[in-house]
């Protein structure tokens, strides 16, 4: 599994970083980080509704708008959202992932992320995630959702990870 880092950003202000190279926050403290560039954060995802990027001659962004709502599909948003993190990676970047709270949709990317590129289960992911951000928690539909992913990649790869 990729090196995680426990406590390389403070917890206080509400930044996480998950696994070398990926974080998750709200936009709010996005905009104090990304002003302060103390992270060497050079991609975000901002998967915010309604939050215009702040620093656009600083950055590579991405801007996928998904609304918080139980019916939205957040699977479908995956694809894009993963290949972004990942052709960061490649490129030795630092991803940011937010959204308006930092609790449900850029939580549910990034346990989705860690399920895809990890093969870990959603416990597993759930667990990472909300250890390194207490306040993680993806609303109901998108944690029933997750559970069905972790089903599809069970079905498609024919086990999990769940390891350090």
């Amino acid at each position: 599994m990729s090196k995680i880092f426990s406590n390389n950003f403070k917890r206080n202000c509400g930044v996480f970083a998950l696994l070398r190279g990926c974080s998750v926050c709200r936009w709010v403290d996005a905009r104090e980080l990304l002003k302060k560039q103390k992270y060497f954060v050079t991609h975000v995802l901002n998967v915010a509704y309604g939050v215009q990027n702040a620093f656009l001659d600083d950055f590579i962004y991405k801007t996928i708008s998904i609304l918080d709502l139980p019916e939205t599909d957040i699977i479908s948003y995956f694809p894009e959202c993963f290949e972004f993190i990942e052709k960061a990676k490649i490129q030795d970047g630092v991803v940011l992932v937010h959204c308006n709270a930092g609790v449900s949709r850029a939580a549910a990317v990034v346990i989705g992320f860690l399920m895809n590129s990890e093969r870990l289960s959603f416990a597993r992911a759930f667990s990472l995630v909300k250890n390194a951000r207490p306040v993680a928690c993806p609303n109901p539909g998108f944690m029933e959702q997750l559970h069905k992913y972790q089903e599809e990649n069970i079905k498609a790869n024919g086990s999990i990870n769940d390891h350090d």
